[in-house]
């Protein structure tokens, strides 16, 4: 990618000592500013994906809830073998969750 589009702003004292001391984990003052707006401003080719990845992340949450009540329930003698199918079917569900997220991941 040619990268041959200059820009220039300004930045406080305060500003240009954190941007200064931030520059050194990166090969110069240019890449600092491009990993920001990857992290920050997701390019548009990309933030399809992200919204599927945060889709995804809440599924496994909510699966992960459904555990803990289950194994909650469990612990207290109150365990349905209804339970035990249900805790099956979310942790193969994870599995192909985990999958996908794999493999949106190499998309990006």
């Amino acid at each position: 990618m040619n990268k041959n589009i200059r820009i220039v702003f300004r930045v406080d004292e305060k500003e240009a000592e954190i941007i200064e001391k931030e520059e050194k984990n990166y090969q110069n003052r240019s890449e600092f500013f491009r990993a920001l707006l990857r992290k920050f401003l997701p390019l548009h080719e990309n933030r399809e994906v992200q919204i599927e990845l945060e889709r995804l992340r809440m599924e496994i949450h909510k699966i992960g809830i459904n555990i803990n009540q289950i194994v909650r329930n469990n612990n207290s003698e109150l365990y349905f073998q209804k339970d035990k199918k249900t805790l099956e079917d979310d942790l193969k569900k994870i599995i192909f969750l985990q999958e996908k997220l794999i493999e949106k991941l190499g998309e990006l």
